[in-house]
């Protein structure tokens, strides 16, 4: 009987923590045949169908590699004025380059440039403002970009909204900076230009220097004084400009139409002035001798744009000045192919506009007493030139003034 009891209080206990999934009460009801016949039967793979398999430990390897994706892609964090400046002061450009990207792209050192640390200097000095990124804008419009192995400095190109605002990515973030507004919704200067100057000036060095010792950054901006006139300037400091306006290897190859045309020599003839007028009838006799339709009673109260007189004896000076040739020097007879008067042995140009010639020396070498200056495409010529001086005195004479590849 007491095996019986034992026997009954196993099975019931068993039963209770769960652990009978093999077990299987006896049919018999002869607690003491139970006795006998009681024993635990194995598990069977079907038992185990639901049982969990415990998952297998991470490797090393495979922590490392979570750990170096988390590592490689942090989140972004806003940038602000003070990161701008601490990363402007920590900026070297000794591996700096400058790229354009637009319908091609371009890179070049921003080291080539003669005057790479002015702009650099000038991009320290703005005094810029946080700025909301623009919802508008795309990471492959076009820009300037510089690049260093810690920063990169965009400064897109579009309307007057982008050409003041400047885009910093570092390591840490990104962040948007504008220049102020100086009233009326206008900027004193755009960020944008400095950035394409810099860029000219490190492509044209890089294309084209070689050859001889590079300017240095002052003498580049003589060079730039010399042939390029402040807007404001008086008149007689832009005839420079008309050496600009055709390509030669020669002097004596210029265009006279070219030259004479927005040539700032000689003078206007007034309206109703009686000397000038009187001088106007034998301009008009002139271009009726041309096939010019000028009745005889027309005035200068008639023309649609003004008539301005150059004297061939001051277009002399001028030519003898900047190239040491003059008019009767030429390959071709200027008095016959532009307008030219003998009673009064003058030019005559018809021009209502200001187009003169232009030349922004962005590379300049020299050879001896030769300098030769490079510049890129401008509005006023879609060519790069290069143009050869020899000094001549407290003259720098033109040699040529040809386009080159860009």
């Amino acid at each position: 009987m007491k095996k019986a009891t034992v026997a009954l209080c196993v099975v019931l206990l068993l039963f209770i923590i769960g652990c009978g999934k093999g077990f299987h009460m006896p049919e018999s009801t002869d607690f003491a045949e139970a006795d006998e016949q009681l024993e635990l039967e194995p598990a069977t793979d079907a038992s185990m169908e639901h049982d969990e398999v415990p998952p297998e430990s991470p490797t090393d390897s495979d922590i490392e590699d979570k750990q170096t994706h988390i590592e490689s892609t942090p989140t972004p964090v806003p940038l602000y004025l003070s990161d701008l400046r601490d990363s402007l002061n920590a900026l070297d450009l000794t591996e700096a380059s400058l790229t354009y990207h637009g319908q091609t792209e371009e890179t070049y050192p921003a080291l080539a440039a003669l005057r790479a640390e002015r702009y650099f200097e000038e991009i320290k000095a703005y005094d810029l403002w946080g700025f909301p990124p623009p919802g508008d804008w795309k990471g492959n419009d076009e820009y300037f970009q510089l690049r260093t192995p810690e920063v990169v400095m965009t400064s897109p190109i579009g309307d007057h909204r982008y050409r003041c605002v400047l885009h910093l990515k570092t390591e840490k973030g990104e962040g948007w900076f504008i220049l102020p507004e100086s009233g009326y919704g206008l900027y004193d200067r755009w960020i944008y230009s400095i950035f394409k100057s810099w860029f000219t000036e490190a492509k044209a060095a890089s294309l084209h220097g070689g050859a001889g010792t590079p300017l240095t950054a002052a003498e580049l901006d003589y060079f730039r004084e010399y042939t390029t006139p402040a807007w404001a300037a008086p008149a007689e400091e832009w005839i420079i400009c008309s050496f600009f306006t055709s390509h030669y290897s020669d002097p004596r190859d210029m265009d006279a139409e070219s030259f004479l045309a927005y040539c700032t020599a000689g003078r206007k003839l007034k309206e109703g002035d009686e000397e000038d007028e009187a001088e106007w009838q034998l301009v008009a006799q002139e271009l009726r001798r041309r096939g010019g339709e000028y009745p005889l009673n027309h005035t200068l109260n008639d023309l649609d744009v003004p008539c301005r007189r150059l004297p061939r004896a001051e277009i002399n000076e001028i030519l003898m000045k900047y190239v040491g040739i003059t008019v009767e020097e030429m390959r071709t007879d200027w008095t016959k192919e532009e307008l030219y008067v003998p009673e009064t042995d003058c030019f005559y140009v018809f021009t209502s506009d200001f187009g003169p010639g232009k030349f922004e020396p962005a590379y300049g070498e020299k050879n001896g007493d030769i300098v030769t200056l490079w510049t890129g495409p401008d509005e006023t010529d879609l060519s790069a030139r290069m143009m050869k001086l020899q000094k001549d005195g407290e003259i720098w004479r033109i040699l040529s003034h040809e386009a080159v590849d860009w």
